[in-house]
């Protein structure tokens, strides 16, 4: 069997291959749960697809296909698929990020002055992972970037992910829209073009505009409308030209950060840069190497300050894909429902 650029063969994993540790999170897809890969001995996330209109054999072929695909360091690594022996509904087991989503670390640690050369350097890789999706082919869309989907690990580097059902252009064009996140995206994220017609796809310009939104995200702190969880109003703002105040964003983000995002959401798709544009943009903002080793040094002293308190089971996440999430959930603990949520997996 092919080895990707990770150099693993793409696996067939057996349910006691898998020793399920705990519960995740959960939304769009299905659940996501952290386990022990026992073979390797590696921690690794595995994400229960339910309630998903694609016959297994297509999930294999496109869980494959990302396998080949992701060889990005700025991308979440796929290693293979199982299936749970009870319900026979399929997980794709995803490298594991130990930090979490961004956007809870981002909240728990980098709402900082002296975090900016950080937040900059995660720009930069965020934008390396989506142009070398981009630059693939066919190219491959995400059409769901946003900083739930971006997980932090060793060093702080980001990587992008929920790739799992990530499809190449071709792919997504044959297929329905799955569920209330897949191919349509997360409402706060979509372009005016998405809100215009049932019947649009997800292309490149749908992922810039993702871009934009989730950078001012990440640089201000905010949620990027005034009235969250109300997808009507978002909708009719969005066509009518409305964006994210940027008057939220602080003083310290440099101008040019400030100008692409602007850019990127741009109300006519092919006004929009294209991620090779804005890599040369994010890489003509001049930062000592010193500013970057004194943010990262302040952002880890507070992550050592947090110590355990950084896996709170008692704080609900909110997170449509938050797999990796520094709130987590016992796998023996009480699901959104209140009721025991237990694994059949790695039984």
């Amino acid at each position: 069997m092919a080895s990707s650029g990770s150099g693993q063969d793409f696996r067939i994993f057996k349910s006691e291959d898998l020793e399920i540790k705990r519960y995740l999170g959960g939304g769009g897809f299905g659940s996501v749960s952290l386990a022990i890969d026992r073979q390797l001995g590696y921690e690794v996330a595995v994400k229960e697809l339910k309630d998903v209109r694609v016959n297994k054999e297509v999930i294999m072929k496109e869980a494959r296909k990302m396998w080949k695909v992701i060889t990005c360091p700025n991308l979440v690594h796929i290693m293979g698929i199982t299936e749970n022996p009870i319900d026979k509904s399929i997980g794709i087991v995803m490298e594991f990020l130990e930090y979490g989503d961004l956007v809870h670390f981002n909240r728990k640690f980098m709402m900082h002055d002296d975090c900016m050369a950080r937040k900059i350097k995660m720009i930069h890789e965020i934008a390396l992972g989506m142009n070398f999706l981009h630059n693939q082919n066919p190219h491959v869309i995400h059409s769901d970037l946003k900083l739930e989907n971006v997980f932090v690990g060793q060093g702080l580097m980001v990587k992008i992910g929920d790739l799992g059902l990530a499809l190449s252009a071709q792919t997504m064009q044959n297929m329905e829209k799955m569920s209330k996140v897949g191919a349509a995206g997360t409402f706060s994220h979509i372009p005016p073009e998405g809100w215009s017609s049932s019947k649009a796809i997800p292309d490149k310009f749908w992922d810039i505009f993702t871009f934009a939104i989730t950078v001012f995200e990440l640089v201000s702190g905010k949620n990027p409308w005034p009235v969250h969880g109300d997808s009507v109003l978002v909708s009719v703002w969005v066509r009518e030209g409305e964006r994210p105040d940027v008057e939220k964003i602080p003083a310290t983000v440099p101008i040019a950060i400030v100008e692409l995002v602007k850019k990127c959401w741009a109300q006519k798709p092919s006004d929009r840069p294209q991620f090779q544009d804005i890599l040369r943009t994010i890489i003509s903002i001049s930062l000592p190497k010193r500013e970057l080793i004194k943010a990262d040094a302040a952002i880890m002293g507070r992550v050592g300050e947090a110590g355990d308190d950084s896996n709170d089971t008692t704080v609900d996440s909110g997170v449509d894909s938050a797999w990796g999430s520094l709130e987590v959930m016992k796998i023996s603990g009480q699901n959104e429902a209140g009721t025991s949520k237990e694994s059949d997996w790695g039984k």
